[in-house]
């Protein structure tokens, strides 16, 4: 057997990783879906009144925001005292689906007394939010770890195709399943999401066959800027997610119905997401030598996606716009992963990637608290607030800039 073909094994074992990976993700986000479709009847159910569902939504988000990064701290941990993560993966996920898989058929039994099905209710929705944070930073720590730096790009990309297709066919899911009996759905995606999950440790044992047969490759120091060079990467991330969730979330469905009909968006919501996994793939390999570049860039053009999205004259253009906003977050999301993993190594993989998804967990944590104090219902706040959407997103390519600017730095100075 020729060395070509020697490294050329492993290469396609770890982008089939990467890609199941994705398979995981799109049941993750349809979980999700599921959730978010059904809580106000769950809400109902437990005697709660109907504007607790939106309190609860900010409840999971504040703890995804803090989970992220104790389970990258956890995922660094394990790996460095034994080698192994699917056996966390899997197990968090089991109890994740079980918590998931009890919400509609618990909340509304009969046989569930009427004053405790609110605690069962908030109960079973931190259950399932803690323990589902491990299927965030965890998996891409799990990626990365057996994986060359020049090939996390690409399958960080493989990875996120799996969220893309999950929002490209959230609108429709949500409503098919608009109106139906809950306990089915919640079924199906809590079975699909474990069985799926499953096949980690199988990924694991062939990826630690294959590092065992090889001379390791020794591990580097963590760079002793690690804390600085986070902190950029989560605050110009942060910014970015901030300006990406006022955008998706409360800019695009009013932009839309400026020129269509309520019944029109369940085929032009998912629109965002289409750019946003065409653009995956070019801009991994734009990544492979400048992650933190391609964060910047992406940044910038989903910024101008979104900027031209709130003065578009006519629903062609806003197409446009929505496409290349999305497209935008694709390059960003994709490239703020891969330059986390290249920040964290050294055994900071995990806390790094879970500060960067504690990051986002905030912009969604305040896009919650933004609609819960009702300021979007008024039209001069929504309008600053649509723009400021726009404006931060294109901030937060600043401080990655400056990180781009210091790898490059770092880079010469090495030579």
């Amino acid at each position: 057997m020729s060395p070509a073909t020697t490294e050329e094994r492993p290469g396609a074992a770890s982008y089939g990783a990467a890609l199941y990976l994705a398979v995981i993700q799109i049941a993750f986000v349809t979980t999700w879906t599921v959730y978010v479709v059904f809580l106000p009847g769950l809400v109902k159910a437990a005697g709660l009144p109907a504007h607790v569902g939106v309190w609860l939504v900010l409840l999971d988000q504040v703890i995804f925001a803090l989970m992220d990064t104790a389970m990258g701290f956890a995922a660094d941990l394990l790996e460095r005292l034994y080698g192994r993560l699917a056996p966390l993966i899997v197990g968090l996920t089991l109890v994740s689906c079980l918590a998931f898989l009890a919400l509609p058929w618990l909340v509304g039994a009969e046989v569930i007394p009427a004053a405790a099905r609110p605690i069962l209710l908030v109960g079973l929705i931190v259950v399932w939010s803690v323990t589902s944070s491990v299927l965030r930073a965890p998996p891409i720590v799990l990626l990365g770890k057996h994986a060359a730096q020049p090939r996390q790009p690409w399958m960080v990309a493989l990875y996120l195709a799996g969220v893309g297709i999950g929002g490209a066919v959230a609108p429709y899911l949500g409503g098919v399943m608009t109106g139906h009996d809950p306990r089915l759905p919640f079924t199906l995606s809590s079975l699909v999401l474990l069985l799926t999950v499953f096949g980690l440790v199988l990924i694991e044992h062939l990826q630690r066959g294959r590092a065992a047969s090889s001379a390791p490759a020794p591990s580097p120091p963590p760079r002793p800027d690690w804390w600085l060079l986070t902190l950029a990467l989560v605050v110009g991330g942060g910014l970015m997610a901030v300006g990406f969730q006022g955008h998706f979330f409360l800019n695009s469905k009013a932009l839309y119905l400026q020129f269509a009909e309520p019944s029109d968006l369940g085929h032009l919501m998912p629109l965002f997401w289409v750019g946003f996994n065409l653009a995956l793939f070019p801009a991994a390999a734009l990544a492979r030598r400048r992650p933190e570049l391609v964060t910047a860039i992406g940044g910038g053009v989903g910024a101008l996606g979104a900027l031209v999205a709130l003065g578009a004259p006519n629903l062609p253009l806003l197409i446009g716009a929505q496409c290349v906003a999305g497209a935008g977050w694709g390059a960003a999301f994709m490239a703020g992963i891969s330059a986390a993993l290249s920040i964290g190594r050294g055994g900071r993989e995990g806390l790094t990637l879970g500060l960067w998804f504690s990051a986002l967990a905030v912009a969604a944590v305040g896009r919650v608290v933004v609609v819960v104090s009702g300021a979007p219902k008024v039209e001069a706040v929504s309008q600053a607030v649509s723009l400021l959407a726009g404006v931060l997103w294109g901030l937060g390519a600043i401080p990655l800039l400056a990180l781009a600017g210091a790898a490059w730095w770092a880079g010469r100075a090495r030579r």
